[in-house]
């Protein structure tokens, strides 16, 4: 599986300019790199300023669903559709959208952790569940941002069978080294593969870390982006996974007897 991740920056409210940045971004990622897979970062229509994404939430999953879909077609990729900010049901929702290759939601994931030093608690509602799906035959998740600070969460997907987890944020400086151990800690405990994209510029008061990342199942960067716009392109090879395994065997040696939770 190859998967690009777009790392780019968003312009804050400006929902037709960072349709026509993601459009032309894909091309170009399709046409150097074709990949399977294809990532979007956190809140990239809007930009992350959680009272600016609420605000415009209403009629974005209508337009940009369709808008989505059709992208992954024409490309014949998977797209990753980052997350946008969802109204549905009169609910305001952080959401990531998963696309196959045909236009079909391969999986549809409201945040779960809301981030509540930005208020985002009190913005958007927050999801209950955490789909998985399967992308060439391998089993993946996808969190959001501030989901990684969970360990318990992404180990309930593991324990699913998952191989691949991708996370797309909007994840800020100075916490830049909390993003770094916090996605090889969720890779290593896990034995998978992860894939997290991020922004990049400034969202209100924040400036966005970027360090976007590939990592194998050991932890280590297959891929690994600076602060700057870019695209970041990484083979996950499988085998790395089996050999962790072999090595470690982490699921085989739990004791969920003695957890308390």
């Amino acid at each position: 599986m190859k998967v690009s991740i777009l790392q780019m920056e968003v312009k804050i409210g400006d929902i037709e300019a960072n349709m026509r940045a993601v459009e032309e971004g894909v091309a170009v990622i399709v046409r150097e790199q074709a990949p399977d897979v294809v990532v979007l970062p956190e809140l990239w229509n809007t930009g992350y300023v959680p009272k600016v994404a609420a605000e415009l939430a209403k009629g974005q999953r209508e337009r940009l669903c369709p808008w989505m879909a059709e992208l992954a077609m024409r490309h014949n990729i998977t797209l990753v559709g980052g997350s946008i900010a969802n109204e549905l049901h009169g609910r305001v929702y952080n959401t990531s959208f998963v696309f196959d290759a045909e236009g079909v939601i391969l999986a549809e994931y409201n945040k779960v952790h809301l981030f509540s030093p930005a208020n985002e608690h009190h913005l958007f509602d927050g999801g209950d569940l955490l789909p998985t799906f399967y992308i060439g035959g391998r089993r993946a998740a996808v969190i959001t941002c501030y989901d990684i600070r969970f360990p318990e969460f992404t180990r309930m997907a593991a324990l699913k069978g998952i191989e691949v987890l991708f996370v797309v944020a909007a994840w800020p400086y100075p916490r830049q080294d909390h993003w770094d151990i916090l996605l090889k800690a969720r890779a290593i405990e896990n034995q998978i593969f992860v894939v997290a994209a991020n922004t990049v510029g400034t969202a209100g008061k924040v400036t966005m870390c970027g360090r976007s990342v590939v990592l194998d199942p050991w932890g280590l960067p297959l891929a690994m982006a600076g602060d700057e716009a870019t695209v970041l392109t990484a083979e996950l090879p499988f085998m790395l996974r089996d050999s962790a395994k072999g090595k470690i065997n982490v699921m085989a040696d739990r004791k969920p007897h003695v957890y308390r939770l």
